[in-house]
């Protein structure tokens, strides 16, 4: 009985911890279609979240200017970019 509380309050807290996110941060490295990272460079990002599949109902649309760094890394919060679509409180996650 135990260990099957446990691993109730656990996906408990997750499924609380969820729902009070406001923002989800991404972190990435930035390659071109060769495969090369991209350094230094001014960038405009879209993030879209997508019901079901990739040809699903778009839920939440939102871009983001940055500029990787000199490793070609980038870290943006979705749900702070400027929103071109959707709402990420109406999302059913």
């Amino acid at each position: 009985m135990k260990k099957i509380l446990s691993v109730s309050l656990f996906f408990l807290t997750i499924n609380i911890v969820a729902q009070t996110a406001e923002n989800i941060v991404l972190k990435t490295v930035v390659k071109d279609n060769n495969g090369e990272i991209v350094v230094n460079t001014p960038l405009t990002i879209r993030v879209s979240v997508i019901s079901g599949s990739a040809l699903g109902v778009v839920k939440y649309v939102e871009s983001h200017k940055i500029t990787s760094n000199e490793q070609g890394l980038i870290q943006i919060e979705v749900g702070k970019g400027k929103l071109l679509g959707g709402s990420l409180n109406g999302i059913d996650w």
